[in-house]
């Protein structure tokens, strides 16, 4: 076999082309992705740095693309590599945990955060118990990349504005497209200067964790003119009401909450909009929807997940299936055109033959999907 001797600078640029990024956290939300999975793996990058010590050095040179600044990472040694021949710029994805945002360390990391002037996606994790002052003022870098932010709310950091601020980071990231949030609102211990009007013109998907009564309706009070794609893990609730009429596409995450309350039972009539429903069909309970006066005709698409409840074994589980496909397929959608089946249904007892036993309508067409 001839080797090919190509400038290690050569090399470089066709592999930066070639391989995927360690992670890669889409804008654009995929139903049934996990909100915090890489969609890509390390495995192509492993490969090729198997190979020699010579593509392993040029693997290396790459740069990161994703960082976690945990409690063992070097502030100081970090922004020296990141600051080393520009590679900050290929960072697209940032977790930064409360910790590294205190007055201590507030410093370097807003250093570090402008040297990665292409983040893409940034998460600030849920915090664990710290006993930090914030009686100081964070800065905040401008975020023109940013498209998808991952937010738990921290009153107490809230305080310090600038990083720590939700309202100061949307203010600095205008493309913002992806949000997913949770946390508890006490409006009683922020001053009313924190508290702003909230624009956010090109967010279209809106991902609800736990929230306080009172962050429902701090919510309640923003703009999102683009907002079509909700993501539930809880049900809708009256964190919805201004929106309803916006969205087209609602998704349900994998909670056994779903399965002990009908929740999609409540939510359809309130979204007259809606054109896709997405759910995990075992952590699901069966929908009990009267069909009469209450069909749902604007839904086209409806994606059921088959992904297996570790904490329920159902008594039937044929039954449970079946139920469900008959009311996905039902007069309760006379206008459905996709029945989408996500995961792996090869491993459930009875899956495809069922559905093969229900009379579908002409209309749908049933497509498998990863």
């Amino acid at each position: 076999m001839t080797s090919i001797l190509l400038p290690p600078e050569l090399w470089v640029l066709i592999l930066r082309f070639a391989l995927p990024p360690r992670i890669s956290l889409y804008a654009e939300h995929l139903p049934f992705e996990d909100s915090h999975a890489p969609s890509n793996t390390n495995h192509d990058r492993l490969s090729f740095s198997l190979v020699s010590r010579y593509w392993n050095s040029i693997v290396a040179s790459l740069g990161i693309d994703s960082i976690a600044l945990n409690a063992d990472a070097d502030p100081g040694l970090l922004l020296k590599y990141l600051l080393d021949d520009g590679k900050g710029i290929y960072v697209r994805s940032m977790v930064v945990p409360f910790g590294r945002t205190v007055k201590s360390t507030i410093k370097s990391t807003i250093e570090i955060l402008a040297a990665c002037p292409r983040i893409e996606t940034l998460i600030r994790p849920k915090r664990q118990g710290d006993g930090f002052r914030w009686n100081f003022r964070a800065a905040c870098p401008r975020f023109e990349n940013l498209t998808r932010l991952e937010w738990r709310h921290y009153s107490d950091a809230h305080r310090s504005g600038g990083i720590n601020l939700f309202y100061d980071v949307f203010d600095n990231a205008p493309n913002l497209e992806y949000l997913a949030i949770a946390g508890q609102w006490y409006p009683d211990i922020i001053s009313s200067r924190r508290i702003r009007k909230v624009h956010l013109p090109r967010l279209e998907t809106l991902r609800l964790r736990r929230l306080s009564t009172s962050f429902t309706d701090e919510i309640q009070k923003w703009s999102l003119p683009s907002m079509f794609h909700v993501i539930s893990e809880f049900g809708l609730s009256r964190t919805e009401e201004r929106f309803r009429t916006q969205i087209r596409t609602l998704e349900f995450v994998a909670d056994l909450r779903f399965y002990a309350q009908d929740r999609i039972r409540d939510a359809l009539p309130l979204c007259p909009n809606l054109e896709e429903l997405h759910y995990y069909v075992l952590f699901t309970c069966v929908p009990k929807v009267r069909v009469q006066g209450q069909a749902f005709r604007t839904v086209k698409t409806i994606g059921l997940h088959a992904k297996k409840n570790p904490g329920w074994t159902p008594v039937d589980l044929g039954g449970h299936l079946k139920n469900h496909l008959q009311f996905v397929t039902g007069p309760g959608f006379p206008n459905l055109r996709t029945l989408a089946l996500y995961g792996d249904w090869d491993g459930l007892e009875a899956e495809i033959p069922i559905l093969e036993s229900l009379i579908l309508p002409s209309r749908v067409s049933v497509v498998r999907r990863p």
